[in-house]
C-alpha cells in the first residue's frame, strides 16, 4: 500500500472545535505510510511519527499521484519532524494568516505544503489563509478508499 492520508473526528475539545469551526465530519489528518505508521502534526506531540491516529477514523484517501512525487512529499514531511503544532491554524479559521509558515504544523497544512513542495498540489490554497481537513476533503486528487474495520482497529489500537 502506498500513502494514505486518514482522517479522522479527532479528540475532545480541540476536535470539536475544528469540526465545527470548519462545517466538516473531519478534525484531523495523518499520512499512513508504508510501514504502518502514522506522520501527522498533534497538539501534543507536534510533527511526530505515531503507531496509530488519534479519533474515529471517517475517510482514508490516496493521492493519486506519481510514485516518485509520493516519495518526494513523503521524504519532504519527514524533514518537519520535530516542529511544533500550529495552534495559530485553529484561529485561521476565523482571522487570516498565512498557513505556509514553515515554523510549525496543523495537520492537514503538513500534507497541502508537502504536495505542494513536490510539485502536486493537493488544492490551489496560496492566496486562502488555511488549510482545514474539510479542505482536504474537497481535493479533487484525492481518491477516497473503502475503510475495513481492521484497518480502524490496527489504527486505534496501536495507540
Amino acid at each position: 500500500m502506498s500513502l494514505c492520508l486518514v482522517f479522522t473526528a479527532g479528540e475532545g475539545v480541540t476536535g470539536a472545535v475544528i469540526r465545527a469551526g470548519t462545517w466538516s465530519r473531519a478534525a484531523h489528518v495523518g499520512g499512513l505510510l508504508d510501514d504502518g505508521l502514522v506522520l501527522d502534526a498533534t497538539p501534543s506531540a507536534g510533527v511526530a511519527l505515531h503507531p496509530g491516529i488519534a479519533g474515529r477514523v471517517v475517510g482514508l484517501f490516496a493521492v493519486g499521484c506519481p510514485p516518485e512525487t509520493e516519495r518526494a512529499a513523503i521524504a519532504w514531511a519527514r524533514r518537519q519532524i520535530g516542529k511544533p503544532y500550529d495552534w495559530t491554524a485553529i484561529a485561521g479559521f476565523f482571522v487570516r494568516r498565512d498557513w505556509h509558515d514553515p515554523a510549525a504544523w496543523f495537520c492537514m497544512e503538513l500534507w497541502l505544503a508537502a504536495f505542494e513542495a513536490a510539485g502536486w498540489p493537493l488544492l490551489q490554497l496560496r492566496h486562502l489563509n488555511r488549510g482545514s481537513p474539510r479542505d482536504g476533503l474537497l481535493s479533487p486528487r484525492l481518491r477516497e478508499l473503502p475503510v475495513t474495520e481492521g484497518l480502524r482497529l490496527q489504527l486505534a489500537m496501536s495507540l
